[in-house]
């Protein structure tokens, strides 16, 4: 226990007994690379990733644990051995380029729903531009799910 004491008012710092996990220090996770070539755009699993040992590249700055990769999409070819960042991995693609979407604009209780065909890919709430069918208007919203735009209204 520390105590600081300025003219009558003392504080006292007690160390924290029972504090949630998050507030008490954990040691940090065992530092990963990838155990096989990885292509790009294909979702890491857990597979993928083994513990880092003396033989592979140094662990860097920025290196993601284990749980900030799996289920995360490469961003380019990725090489076994390699230590994953931030850079390196992104959200898994729903949207490619091309393909016929469902833009869903909504308002309140009211929704409308009308096909176009998307412009750019995108993965999951990530922006994506798309030209509607029945206008041939280009229009820009959000990726929600496979196949889904919603529009701002």
């Amino acid at each position: 226990m520390m105590r600081f004491g300025l003219a009558r008012l003392t504080v006292a710092l007690l160390p924290l007994v029972g504090a949630p996990a998050a507030a008490q220090s954990a040691a940090p996770a065992a530092p990963v690379v990838l155990a096989q070539p990885v292509a790009a755009g294909a979702v890491i699993s857990a597979d993928d990733l083994r513990v880092w040992d003396t033989g592979d590249p140094p662990p860097m700055r920025g290196a993601l644990a284990a749980a900030n990769i799996v289920g995360r999409a490469a961003a380019r070819r990725l090489a076994a051995g390699a230590v994953v960042r931030e850079g390196d991995v992104r959200a898994p693609q729903v949207i490619q380029r091309g393909e016929p979407v469902t833009l869903v604009l909504r308002s309140g209780a009211l929704t409308i729903s009308t096909q176009g065909q998307a412009l750019n890919a995108a993965g999951l709430g990530e922006p994506v531009r798309v030209i509607c069918d029945s206008t041939k208007r280009t229009l820009s919203g959000r990726a929600e799910a496979p196949g889904r735009v919603v529009v701002a209204g």
